[in-house]
């Protein structure tokens, strides 16, 4: 494998303890339970209800999950970037089907490693497998908020736990969104135009403040009922 590929392994937050020689050593030892692939723009990865059968690890661009219904309402329910990997908890499930359609989000790199290969890099090391755990938790419990995000009836309620999370993950009360008010909207499953006019409102009220990417949430925001 040659020393990019496995620079950009070392890059991701299941590898990222290892020396470069130690995952050379690995690969090689396991080169046929892995898989590069590349992925254009808008290209589908995997198919809802799909059987899942490797751990991907995206090397570079970003993906997206969505939800499609039958009437064919789009409903993004959450994206995976560079230096991530995806499928960890669904890949030794009982039922390892994908719920969901995966697309690439622009062009996007991904190494899929096979179940095999997990089982047999968590026996031999430990690091891995902590990590491994780790990360499958983390994705546990973000799949846990975002059920309880769903389950609020109102475009307010949806805006102030989702504003109250995104606080606590980075420990303050100034907090930069990246995303376009677009993608924010498809994540609370609102019209655009309507988080517009409820950021709008909260804004009026004091509970929060906000200038292009960066929001400033107020204390009163902390205490509102959802």
């Amino acid at each position: 494998m040659k020393d990019t590929i496995l620079e950009h392994i070392r890059n991701t937050k299941l590898f990222k303890d290892f020396e470069l020689k130690t995952l050379e050593m690995i690969f090689n030892n396991y080169k046929h339970l892995f898989y590069l692939k590349t992925y254009g723009s808008d290209e589908i990865i995997y198919m809802q209800s799909q059987k899942c059968t490797s751990l991907d690890l995206i090397l570079e661009g970003e993906i997206i999950i969505k939800r499609i219904d039958i009437n064919g309402n789009v409903m993004i329910m959450d994206s995976f970037k560079k230096g991530q990997d995806f499928s960890g908890n669904l890949l030794f499930s009982k039922d390892a089907y994908y719920p969901m359609t995966v697309f690439s989000n622009r062009e996007t790199r991904i190494l899929h490693l096979e179940r095999a290969f997990i089982l047999q890099l968590c026996h031999s090391n430990q690091q891995f497998l902590e990590t491994f755990l780790e990360s499958i938790g983390t994705k546990n419990f973000i799949l846990t908020q975002r059920v309880t995000l769903l389950s609020l009836e109102t475009i307010r309620e949806k805006i102030i736990f989702y504003l109250q999370q995104r606080a606590l993950q980075e420990n303050s009360k100034t907090i930069e969104i990246k995303s376009s008010k677009k993608e924010i909207a498809s994540k609370l499953c609102v019209a655009r135009t309507s988080l517009s006019r409820e950021l709008n409102a909260l804004k009026k009220e004091g509970f929060i403040d906000y200038d292009n990417k960066t929001f400033y949430l107020k204390e009163q925001l902390f205490s509102a009922e959802l």
